[in-house]
């Protein structure tokens, strides 16, 4: 798999020291992180959601949906949900990092001509698309095994694992996953987790589903994985028609609306402080 500069950009996954291990080309307008197996970036970690965060494209810009009760943090910042359990949605911007349960990603937007060539050029009815794997690498090979094209085996990756056996108490201590399907699979290994980007030829109209589904708290709803799920039109009710904000606008309201609170706390601290309150308290 060649690298290639997806529609909407490239997310890199990032090794300790920066270094980029895996670049993963986007070419959807959301990209959605969890250890749901649904997920584009599937994350077997305990401390991650089912569906933990959503990479969201709106008129050109990216946006971070966080959901996950671990949160994320995005450019050196702590972001998480609402108490309320509404996510949190912050706007990307070029070469901006996020990390999820100690794995940085970087996000690059495409460059000027590519955005060019990608607005003008019509979306093919299917295409490869790519989808990453991580889980601790002793769920797979034996401890202090290097990563080499023959270790793990396609056969390896391709044998269903238990990647929560060992937690006491959890209701996914039997769950089994695949990490590959397919046999066009390149692996590589952080620290001690494996890595697995796959290749898969999915039908455009099939790519919906899944982890997007679900709620905040990771509880599905359907059982059913996001490329095989039947498209269904719902059925037609009369809607209260309502004013429509994009995610970029409802950022830019919050920030406005936290400065003019912050004006008037400076406000009232100013009047606190003035001679002429002081004169009408000694009065």
């Amino acid at each position: 798999m060649g690298e290639i500069s997806g529609q909407y950009g490239v997310l890199r996954l990032l090794s300790r020291l920066g270094k980029a291990v895996q670049s993963f080309p986007v070419d959807s307008d959301v990209l959605t992180f969890g250890r749901d197996q649904s997920c584009d970036v599937r994350m077997y970690f305990t401390f991650v959601s089912p569906l933990h965060a959503k990479l969201v494209f709106e008129d050109g810009k990216a946006f971070l949906s966080v959901m996950g009760k671990q949160g994320a943090i995005i450019d050196g910042v702590v972001v998480l949900p609402s108490s309320g359990g509404e996510p949190c949605i912050i706007m990307l911007k070029n070469n901006s990092e996020f990390t999820i349960h100690n794995k940085t990603f970087r996000f690059e937007y495409p460059s000027k001509e590519f955005r060019v060539t990608f607005l003008t050029t019509p979306p093919p009815k299917s295409r490869k698309s790519l989808r990453m794997s991580m889980i601790n690498a002793a769920r797979i090979m034996t401890p202090n095994t290097r990563v080499t094209p023959s270790s793990p085996s396609l056969e390896m990756l391709q044998t269903p694992v238990k990647p929560y056996a060992d937690i006491k108490n959890s209701a996914e201590r039997d769950l089994e996953i695949i990490l590959a399907e397919g046999d066009d699979v390149v692996v590589s290994k952080q620290g001690n987790d494996l890595v697995v980007l796959e290749s898969l030829t999915r039908s455009l109209v099939q790519s919906s589903g899944g982890a997007a589904n679900q709620d905040a708290g990771g509880e599905d709803q359907e059982n059913v994985d996001r490329h095989e799920r039947p498209i269904q039109s719902p059925p037609e009710r009369p809607r209260t028609p309502r004013a429509q904000i994009s995610l970029h606008k409802a950022v830019l309201v919050r920030n406005s609306h936290l400065a003019v609170i912050e004006r008037n706390d400076e406000e009232e601290v100013v009047e606190a402080l003035s001679p002429e309150r002081e004169v009408a308290r000694s009065l």
